[in-house]
């Protein structure tokens, strides 16, 4: 058993979890042996050999259940709305009632911290997990997050039932600057022909704080749902992130998918999706900005496991400095999945001779009637667009600034809410301006490569 093994068994073993139902004790215990079993990964393992895992090299352990005295107005710099919407707000891990307002949402729609809710209606969980049993199976971290299992959101829309406004899931980490462990567990059930806009979004209120933040959600699709979901990653500078999201689409339903990777010393988001209804279509989109010796990763898994369902994934990726970005993207159509659309596109920009980013779409394809294709560029910035823009009259880092800000648009420009992407437009260009991203840029060359199927 390696060290950061030992390191993860010793937190878990040291807290008290929410629910005592003895099909949720015996779930944890199965989850806690199948992680002791695989252990913490090594670069070794395919899924990790561009991570850098020495970083879990060290004692964690979850921090207590009191938090900082935080008032409603100490969040109101993080909100993309001052109106009130619907908010749920986590502190370290644990919900804040007295941080959240749910009073806006449709009459039927259920939103709970998770924790509660194993506590008052443990069966609803229950069944959603089992039915997620073997989705986490070569996922060491997931199984240990699900044998940890202690709060999070609870959020199910029964069918027909349509939430105007979008719901923040806002995480904060506070607190001192020990290595501290905060998984967290997100199940979210979407009726038939229901729709839901959830902005999932994570922030550290002491940069100083060194936590490692872990989070499974599992979102469920039923008949012609419609979910737009936003992960938003603006942590600390010391900051590790794992998050691993699991979604199922039964027919006709809708997914949509952007990610936002802008702080963190490690951040890594897995997405694996399963369309496994005719009809079935999911569109995923992101961005990784990294400076300094950042480290983002996105790792996309589809299954097209049926006749006519689609996906599209457009990700670019921002590097500076030391920054490195990663791209991986596995899309399989299985032998059955005839009639299905899959593109994959991954765009980088590297903004400094030192930064780094690996690109790897893959299409895994088993039917033949399907149309497929994928590609990936790096390039730096064009020298005579930047010319150009010095001779009407701007200065290096402003033209450089416009230019950088020029290539999230794509990205920014495919956020359906006006208000949603407005908000994330002025957080990427306070970013942009903040960061080595601004400061870095070089001239242009451009490598692309286009596989078509």
């Amino acid at each position: 058993m390696s060290p950061a093994t030992r390191f993860f068994l010793s937190a878990c073993e040291e807290a008290q979890f929410p629910g005592d139902a003895s099909w949720l004790r015996a779930f944890r215990a199965q989850q806690l042996a199948r992680f002791n079993r695989l252990g913490v990964p090594d670069r070794k393992r395919e899924a990790w050999r561009y991570s850098p895992m020495h970083l879990f090299h060290q004692p964690v352990h979850l921090p207590e259940k009191t938090c900082l005295a935080l008032i409603p107005d100490d969040l109101e710099p993080l909100l993309w709305s001052q109106e009130g919407g619907p908010l749920i707000t986590l502190v370290n891990g644990r919900f804040q009632p007295q941080l959240s307002h749910l009073q806006s949402l449709p009459q039927g729609v259920v939103i709970n911290s998770l924790g509660r809710q194993l506590e008052q209606d443990g069966d609803q969980v229950k069944k959603y997990l089992q039915q997620a049993d073997g989705l986490f199976e070569e996922d060491p971290f997931a199984l240990l997050e699900q044998a940890c299992l202690q709060d999070g959101l609870y959020l199910q829309i029964p069918s027909g039932v349509q939430i105007a406004e979008p719901v923040h899931l806002l995480h904060l980490c506070v607190g001192s600057e020990e290595a501290t462990w905060q998984p967290m567990h997100h199940l979210v059930v979407a009726g038939s022909a229901s729709q839901l806009t959830l902005v999932e979004h994570y922030a550290t209120l002491n940069p100083s704080s060194q936590p490692l933040i872990q989070t499974i959600s599992q979102v469920w699709l039923g008949q012609g749902a419609v979910v737009d979901h936003l992960w938003l990653q603006q942590e600390g500078h010391r900051t590790k992130h794992l998050s691993h999201m699991v979604v199922q689409q039964k027919a006709e339903s809708q997914f949509t998918s952007h990610t936002f990777s802008l702080g963190g010393l490690f951040a890594r988001h897995q997405l694996d999706l399963t369309l496994a209804e005719q009809g079935a279509q999911c569109q995923l989109f992101g961005l990784i900005m990294a400076d300094e010796q950042r480290q983002g990763e996105l790792h996309i898994q589809v299954d097209h496991r049926v006749p006519h369902t689609s996906s599209s994934a457009l990700h670019h990726g921002l590097l500076a400095g030391r920054g490195k970005g990663v791209f991986r993207a596995n899309v399989t159509i299985h032998p059955d999945a005839q009639q299905s659309q899959a593109v994959q596109r991954n765009a980088n920009l590297l903004l400094s001779p030192t930064a780094e980013v690996d690109t790897l779409p893959q299409l895994r394809v088993l039917a033949d009637d399907v149309s497929c294709r994928h590609g990936a560029s790096v390039g730096e910035l064009d020298r005579e667009a930047l010319l150009y823009l010095r001779s009407r009259g701007l200065g290096e880092d402003e033209a450089k600034r416009l230019m950088v800000h020029a290539f999230t648009q794509e990205i920014i420009g495919t956020i359906g809410h006006p208000k949603l992407k407005t908000w994330l437009d002025d957080l990427l260009l306070q970013e942009i301006t903040r960061s080595h991203v601004n400061r870095q840029a070089a001239g242009l060359k451009q490598e692309a490569h286009d596989e078509r199927i």
